[in-house]
């Protein structure tokens, strides 16, 4: 269980790749940008603004991009010095052991798995409004899920099953898809914000702190759930042309224009309307209306609908190649032995991803996957512990960006992640609780036992 990985091992991995290398900077940040602002710019800023910080949650981004660039810089370095799909399960490999990487890569699962129910389950509510909208009627028992009192959610599925065949196709193909609708999602809130900037009254943002530093610090964990997403774009490392020039400028490129974008937002609704004004599931619509826009209540649905399915292929991609990164140590049972010819990975184990996600957003209860995705914070505290490891480590390797305050980038980080993890309601803990005791039992029952180290030994 205490097994290290050789910094050899991994060199092979990527030096055997299959999988095409065409990515460049530009797809990295779009890559990042189309995860980054998914239903988050739509709905999360009136949340977090009336129920949380107020007009002060404008500091609260402020503090969640501080956390967030630190984090960039630690996961920056480490993809530079090893450019491989896997996210730091793979250095947890190299410095922790077996099982540490495996926990890792086990809570790295349920992040992007908890995102795609969530994104999906956004766009199945706001497509249903949007047909609504246009005079029709879905029966409500058909887009809501079992557990949460309907029969299955149709339109929740039927985007999951889009998205899962879009990936199947190809790569390229969803890199593409991801470049016209992210560009589309941007103009549409370009669009909302020009038009709002003339209605923007500062008297609005008094009181600044409505709720105090603590809710300002309670809309900092807003933030971070709105802003996670940037380190999705390193399981894209085996798909880079250059990965130790692009790496950096995907993550740092990607981060730096939502964290700018969100605040802007925030700023312009606040200013627009009264904090407390925006407790609603579309607090652009109202901010709009009061304004006098035309299609107040269609372009932001229309918003949330592309972001959403933007937002869930993205982290649906990320998710693939964490399996699959796992699946080659032999750790899954889904074993990468059928290749598409477009993309060159294993379409089953997509098609298995899939398909268990596509049960859970139709008959689940979605609404419990949405904190579960700052399993995240978990990941984080980790990566920099890792990056002080790999410096004493491997101190003679290459390492084509540095984070220039590595030991004060680990204190910032471990303090509040800490903090906004100690902010978590008992039953998502409990939930994580769970999660782990049944990665525990996976390893212990079949990770162990067919692990490539296995292999290795019997040969030795």
């Amino acid at each position: 269980m205490l097994r290290l990985r050789k910094y050899s091992d991994i060199t092979l991995i990527i030096s055997s790749s299959t999988l095409p290398r065409f990515m460049t900077s530009f797809h990295l940040i779009v890559l990042g940008v189309g995860i980054m602002i998914g239903n988050g710019t739509y709905v999360l800023p009136g949340i977090g603004a009336s129920q949380y910080a107020g007009p002060s949650l404008m500091l609260s981004f402020v503090i969640g991009g501080l956390l967030c660039a630190m984090i960039a810089m630690v996961y920056s370095e480490l993809a530079t010095l090893l450019p491989v799909n896997g996210s730091i399960y793979r250095f947890a490999q190299l410095s922790l052991g077996e099982f540490a990487a495996w926990i890792t890569g086990w809570f790295l699962i349920l992040e992007f798995a908890s995102a795609i129910i969530s994104q999906v389950n956004s766009w199945s509510l706001s497509m249903t409004h949007l047909i609504q909208l246009s005079g029709f009627d879905i029966p409500r028992e058909l887009t809501i899920p079992l557990a949460s009192g309907g029969i299955v959610d149709v339109p929740g599925m039927a985007i999951m099953i889009i998205i899962t065949l879009i990936l199947i196709f190809g790569a390229k193909n969803g890199i593409r898809f991801m470049i016209i609708f992210t560009s589309a999602n941007l103009i549409i809130i370009l669009v909302m914000i020009i038009w709002l900037i003339p209605s923007v009254n500062p008297q609005n943002w008094d009181p600044f702190l409505p709720y105090g530093w603590r809710g300002m610090m309670n809309g900092a964990t807003i933030a971070v759930f709105s802003i996670i997403g940037f380190d999705i774009v390193i399981n894209a490392s085996q798909e880079t042309k250059n990965p130790r020039r692009d790496m950096p400028i995907g993550v740092f490129g990607s981060l730096s224009i939502v964290a700018l974008l969100y605040i802007i937002i925030i700023s312009v609704m606040t200013g627009c309307a009264s904090y407390l004004a925006l407790n609603s599931d579309m607090p652009w619509s109202i901010v709009l209306e009061h304004s006098n826009f035309p299609l107040s209540k269609i372009l932001p649905v229309c918003g949330v609908i592309i972001s959403c399915a933007v937002c869930a292929f993205g982290c649906l991609y990320s998710l693939s190649r964490q399996v699959l990164a796992m699946a080659e140590d032999g750790l899954f049972p889904l074993l990468p032995n059928k290749s598409s010819v477009q993309n060159r990975f294993s379409y089953r184990t997509v098609s298995a991803i899939g398909v268990i996600l596509t049960l859970i957003i139709g008959f689940g209860n979605s609404d419990t996957f949405v904190e579960l995705t700052l399993g995240a914070l978990l990941c984080f505290i980790i990566a920099p512990i890792l990056l002080l490891i790999s410096r004493r480590q491997f101190p003679d390797k290459a390492r084509y960006y540095k984070c220039p305050i590595p030991v004060l980038a680990t204190i910032i980080i471990i303090t509040i992640s800490g903090y906004l993890l100690s902010l978590l309601s008992t039953l998502t803990w409990m939930l994580f609780g769970a999660w782990f005791i049944i990665g525990i039992f996976i390893y212990i029952f079949y990770g162990y036992r067919h692990s490539t180290f296995n292999a290795k030994s019997t040969k030795g």
